[in-house]
């Protein structure tokens, strides 16, 4: 991380925690968990702590589509070198990272079953193969030392993977990329922060491609960022998302509750978990950060 006459520091929002259980007792619960973000036009949520959003997502380790790195929004030269990207690139990150799938071994998940079973309803050919447990960034195993030095329990099931691990077993990046940058010297710096139906309930998780046509910038006068996006809600990937949860659920025989922030009376609101994705990439810095291969531009 070092180079003559420069070093890395990395800023991180919130406090350090061994694990996520530190923080939820008295008013830690109200302030130091998440961080909410509304605006007009999107709402966001967001870890509060070190590791940031890996601290509360649901850890899913699916590829993108191939289609996705021919959009000619990414630079010429990272579209020219998608085999470096895919397959030397991909395998730093997984080997740092870590997914891996449910093991059988474990308690059996109840809702993996009503899940297939609400999808039969759609002709869709060689269902068997497409429907399998995702890969996941979680620890299934005891670690004395992980990969870069840090300890590590392996998963309970308890099933709070998106509310925050309470045990370490989850791959956050304060138990992998933040401490491996530490040992090669960089600094962190981390804010100080003063001071039944359950069972019967499936809350599905949906990725679609939207017209990423919104702005994020920071507003001086309120000191935070703010989001211009023009009634994303109303897209057609979120009707499409709608329609399809509703038929599944009522193949379940159960009943749809909407999501109520979509809804008219909140004119379609949407939450996001990824407002940013990473720095603007570009091959110039007028409107990016960083060019293909992660080089910081010039202004």
């Amino acid at each position: 991380m070092e180079v003559p006459s420069l070093q890395a520091a990395a800023h991180e929002q919130g406090s350090w925690y061994a694990y996520w259980n530190e923080a939820r007792s008295g008013y830690r619960i109200a302030y130091d968990l998440y961080e909410f973000i509304v605006t007009d036009d999107l709402t966001l949520i967001q870890g509060w702590g070190v590791g940031g959003r890996s601290l509360s997502n649901a850890s899913v380790g699916l590829d993108a589509e191939s289609g996705v790195f021919q959009d000619p929004l990414w630079p010429q030269a990272l579209r020219d070198d998608l085999e470096q990207l895919l397959k030397v690139d991909r395998k730093h990150f997984v080997d740092m990272i870590k997914p891996a799938q449910y093991p059988d071994n474990y308690p059996t998940l109840d809702k993996i079953d009503p899940m297939k079973e609400g999808l039969s309803d759609f002709d869709i050919e060689d269902l068997d193969k497409m429907f399998y447990k995702t890969p996941i960034y979680v620890n299934f195993e005891d670690t004395e030392r992980n990969h870069v030095g840090i300890p590590q329990p392996k998963c309970t099931a308890c099933g709070n993977c998106m509310a925050d691990c309470n045990v370490g077993a989850k791959n956050t990046l304060n138990l992998n990329y933040l401490p491996d940058a530490k040992a090669h010297g960089a600094e962190l710096f981390v804010e100080l922060i003063q001071g039944k139906g359950i069972d019967h309930t499936l809350t599905p998780l949906c990725m679609s491609h939207d017209s990423a046509s919104g702005v994020i910038s920071f507003d001086n006068k309120i000191d935070d960022i703010d989001i211009i996006w023009d009634r994303p809600g109303y897209e057609r990937n979120f009707e499409i998302i709608d329609q399809v949860l509703e038929r599944v659920v009522h193949g379940l025989g159960g009943t749809y509750v909407r999501n109520p922030i979509w809804s008219e009376t909140f004119g379609r609101g949407v939450v996001s978990v990824h407002p940013l994705g990473g720095c603007p990439m570009e091959e110039s810095g007028g409107t990016a950060v960083v060019n293909h291969a992660g080089d910081s531009l010039e202004i």
